[in-house]
């Protein structure tokens, strides 16, 4: 396993140099301690691009002659073009760990993402909302939670990442099922949740799963969740999924990810019994407010989602 240590100790000389191979054509390189992800290429100059973002830099087409550790020429000094993608500037090791891990699934398994939408698929993990922060701890833990509580209770081997945040951070639902959609919400003790009124009480099939968790010595971390899930197998297999856990997770509060956390229970309710309000103004807008889910109907969140993928078990 390559960690951010592989890249560093090199000259700061300006050449570049193989620090792993991934496979017969992509590797990871180093130039002035920067990683760097290449695939080999067939020359075309057509196909010559760059693009430069805060942290990322994008060639396609690069001309580039690789050398060894001692700063020799490989391959007997031949120039080769390479696709890259290099990591010029981060701010933390965890942007650092992403970008090497994300690399290295998308060397390894297939995908429909060209490279270079992959580079723009990375450059959103380097633009967290850092306002959202402090709330992005415990809503994360709580859609893992989930995550986990399922693939925990199915026995058929099914990937229920695949219906998590489909749309990135445009994403309307936290999981979207072939019957219908869910979102999650952290509950306090006294079973409350805040509600963003519009995005639940629609005219689509909805549900709301409240998680009610504590801080807690003997919880676990966000951390400890994610590496459980992370080496559960036919959990986060795609790298859609991995790039999203990936963008949430930069958008943690250092921190944060240290917090203890419990899961007391867990409790799904289909949205229409549970709308405080008989009718709406269509003059307001972006109501919220908490609402008190205490003697309300509710129903065990692996019999709704195996409602909601009754078609496809």
């Amino acid at each position: 396993m390559i960690g951010i240590e592989d890249f560093t100790g090199y000259p700061d000389d300006g050449k570049v140099r193989l620090v792993k191979r991934l496979n017969g054509k992509a590797g990871f390189y180093v130039c002035d301690n920067d990683p760097i992800y290449a695939i080999e290429i067939d020359d075309d100059n057509s196909r010559r691009k760059e693009v430069e973002t805060a942290c990322l830099r994008l060639l396609l087409g690069a001309r580039l002659r690789p050398v060894d550790d001692d700063g020799d020429e490989t391959k007997e000094g031949v120039e080769q073009s390479f696709d890259i993608i290099r990591l010029a500037n981060w701010t933390n090791n965890r942007e650092c760990t992403a970008f090497i891990e994300l690399c290295e699934m998308h060397a390894s398994k297939e995908t429909s993402l060209s490279f270079e939408d992959f580079f723009y698929s990375l450059n959103e993990l380097f633009q967290p909302n850092k306002e959202q922060s402090k709330l992005n701890a415990y809503g994360l833990y709580c859609e893992l939670a989930l995550i986990d509580q399922l693939s925990e209770k199915f026995q058929r081997s099914i990937d229920f990442t695949d219906y998590w945040q489909l749309d990135g951070s445009s994403s309307k639902y936290d999981f979207t099922f072939p019957e219908g959609n869910i979102e999650v919400k952290s509950a306090n003790k006294d079973l409350e949740v805040l509600i963003k009124h519009d995005q639940i009480f629609n005219k689509d099939k909805n549900y709301l799963t409240a998680i009610c968790i504590e801080r807690n010595p003997s919880g676990e971390t966000l951390i400890d969740l994610i590496d459980r899930l992370l080496h559960r197998e036919g959990c986060f297999t795609t790298l859609r999924s991995r790039l999203e856990l990936n963008r949430r997770m930069l958008q943690v509060n250092e921190k944060d990810l240290s917090k203890r956390i419990h899961v007391r229970f867990i409790r799904s309710f289909e949205a229409k019994p549970i709308n405080p309000f008989n009718e709406l103004s269509d003059r307001v807008r972006q109501l919220s407010y908490r609402l008190n889910l205490t003697d309300m109907e509710y129903e065990n969140e692996v019999e709704l989602v195996a409602r909601l993928l009754s078609e496809h078990l």
